[in-house]
């Protein structure tokens, strides 16, 4: 009974690996990289593991406690990705309509001007923009103008370690030369 068990398994994860082989030889054909180096790691495992099952089954290792116990273990693993893996599924509707079929409810479009970066860059005080965006969206103007005088959307360069100190110019220009060091070595 534990040989039959043995063959089983080995058989079931010589099925496996033919398939990881079949993807590998399917991703290499199709000149897909990364799916190439994913598919030979796979059946590289999967061959691995077939030789140290088929060694174990050789050396009899499955008739003691231990072995037993591996061998119920990648038994049941088997059928189980077999019952996951083959299993019917209802079809999900929602997902073969698209982005279509993820709208649950009206969609309203998204004012760009009340994004906190485009409030910041484009609408310039006293301009007509300024003012129509801000009659209408008047609880957003307080929070923009205290950010304005803080200057841009990230403040002043070089302003986060000490808030009351000028730029920190250095620090500034650094980012600009990283390239050339880099590049250098």
């Amino acid at each position: 009974m534990i040989n039959l068990l043995g063959y089983i398994v080995i058989l079931g994860l010589a099925a496996q690996a033919l398939i990881g082989l079949a993807y590998l030889i399917s991703s290499i054909w199709e000149k897909e990289e990364r799916a190439s180096i994913f598919a030979g790691i796979q059946f590289l495992g999967m061959l691995g593991i077939l030789i140290l099952l088929i060694y174990w089954q050789a050396s009899g290792f499955f008739g003691s406690g231990i072995g037993l116990f591996v061998l119920i273990s990648f038994f049941v693993v088997g059928i189980l990705t077999v019952f996951f893996c083959v299993r019917q599924t209802p079809v999900n509707q929602s997902a073969l309509e698209g982005t279509k079929g993820l709208i649950v409810g009206k969609v309203e479009r998204f004012d760009e001007r009340k994004h906190v970066f485009a409030r910041n860059r484009t609408l310039i005080p006293g301009s007509d923009p300024y003012k129509a965006f801000y009659t209408e969206n008047p609880e957003l103007e307080a929070g923009d103008a205290a950010r304005r005088e803080k200057g841009g959307p990230m403040g002043h360069p070089g302003r986060v370690d000490r808030p009351h100190d000028g730029p920190n110019v250095a620090a500034t220009l650094a980012s600009l030369s990283i390239c050339l060091w880099l590049s250098s070595l």
